[in-house]
This record gives C-alpha cells, sequence and structure tokens, in this order.
C-alpha cells in the first residue's frame, strides 16, 4: 500500500527489511539490554524491540552516509500534502535542523515557529506528540539518537519523545501530512504495570516530566506562548486526536 502511494506521490524510496527481535537480531545493538526490561516498569515485547532496533539501523546508514534521510514506517497513510511538507522539512535540514516530524499521535500544546506558507508552518510542541510513522533525520540528529543513552530499555516512541535526553526538540510540520494506516500493527498492547512495576512507572514518568518542564523553561518555551492544536485528520486512528 504505502508503495504505490509513495509511486503516486513521486517520492523515490528504498525498502529495508525490518530486525526480527523474535530472532534476537536486535542484540546484534550492544545498548540493548538482554532481558529487555524497560525503564517504565515492564519488559519490552519482542515486537518493540524490533521496531526500535530497525531505526536504529536506519539511524546509523544516515550517519555514516553523511546525507539526510526521510524515514517512514510502512503502516504509514500519505495525506495529498505531504510532498508540500516534505519539501519544508528538507528545507528545514538544509539549515541546520536536526530532526523534523511529519506525523503526530497526539494533541500538544505547541508554539509556532516558522509559517511555510498560508496554511503550513513549522511548531514546537511542549511536549512529544509521540509517533514514529514519519520523520526526517540529519546525519547529526541520527547520531544525537544514537548517543543518547547508554541503554535502549524503553519503546521507540518513548526514547523519540524524550527530548532533553537525546537534544533533538519535537518539532512538527502543521498540518500534519503522515498518519499510521488504520491497519493491524505487529506491536500488540500491554496490561498496564501492577504492583512495584506500577510504582516504578509512576516515578519514572513523574520525573520525565520535571526534567522536561526544565529543558522548555531553559530554552524559553512556557504554556502561556503555546496554543492547542486543531482536532487531527483522522481522530480514529489517534493523529492528532487526543487531549494532552
Amino acid at each position: 500500500m504505502v508503495e504505490s502511494r509513495l509511486g503516486e506521490l513521486g517520492i523515490q524510496f528504498e525498502f529495508f527489511a525490518a530486525i526480527d527481535a523474535v530472532a534476537g537480531e536486535h542484540l546484534k545493538f550492544p545498548r540493548f539490554p538482554k532481558k529487555l526490561r524497560s525503564r517504565y516498569g515492564y519488559r519490552l515485547t519482542p515486537g518493540e524491540a524490533g521496531c526500535f532496533a530497525s531505526h536504529a539501523m536506519l539511524w546509523e546508514a544516515c550517519a555514516t552516509s553523511g546525507h539526510p534521510m526521510l524515514i517512514l514506517e510502512d503502516n504509514v497513510h500519505l495525506e495529498p500534502g505531504f510532498p508540500r511538507a516534505l519539501a519544508a522539512a528538507a528545507a528545514e535540514l538544509e539549515h541546520g535542523t536536526e530532526f523534523v516530524r511529519l506525523n503526530a499521535s497526539y494533541r500538544r500544546r505547541y508554539v509556532p515557529l516558522k509559517q511555510f506558507d498560508e496554511d503550513m508552518q513549522l511548531v514546537r510542541y511542549l511536549k512529544g506528540p509521540r509517533g514514529s510513522t514519519a520523520y526526517a533525520l540529519s546525519p547529526e540528529g541520527a547520531r544525537r539518537l544514537l548517543d543518547g543513552v547508554k541503554h535502549w530499555a524503553e519503546p521507540l516512541d518513548d526514547y523519540l519523545d524524550r527530548f532533553w535526553v537525546h537534544g533533538l526538540p519535537p518539532l512538527v510540520i502543521h498540518p500534519v501530512t503522515a498518519r499510521r494506516a488504520d491497519v493491524p500493527t505487529e506491536i500488540p498492547g500491554r496490561k498496564p504495570p501492577s504492583g512495584l512495576s506500577r510504582v516504578s512507572h509512576i516515578l519514572v514518568a513523574n520525573w520525565d516530566g520535571l526534567l522536561r518542564q526544565a529543558y522548555n523553561h531553559r530554552v524559553g518555551l512556557s504554556r502561556s506562548r503555546a496554543v492547542m492544536p486543531e482536532r487531527g485528520i483522522d481522530e480514529s486512528v489517534a493523529t492528532l486526536g487526543l487531549s494532552e
């Protein structure tokens, strides 16, 4: 489906085979702890580990190539305006930006940074929008993601949103023109943590919140300057469709 859509939009692409964590392929990355214990109080599933490792493989390719890269997951749905958004993201990378997201799963407060034309702008979210469906990355941005933490022990969405760790702020092209297609995922949901795991989850989440607010304060961002985006393109798949 994504192959035909990219062809329709005139975008050249290359497919990469995903990492199979069930077969232990993710362990070739030394930053994966063998027991996959997440910092959020639960173990990463093989699907989550494989997703993270697959993206990390592309980060390595981007850093080595010396050229920017657009990363799309195979379950992405692209709106007609995607080529314009991609061109805007590419221009930002040429001017030194290291990481631009073209999708966002949650509605978050944001600060407008740049108006590209009448209906397209670059915004900076106060809180990570979640989602790894579509983003553009410079080689330096790829190196930041690779070097951000000693161990990869959390779902990819969570890591991408921890901008105070890797130093890549959540910049998003609005309106969002890439979203997760309404197809079954290979990364199943999990039961909420309980007992001590739940305590760990709450403590880490609260600590992350404090670090996020401190980072935003340090760079001069506050809720008083932020606005809430309009409802998303398709709330049924959570594209800008959930409240903060």
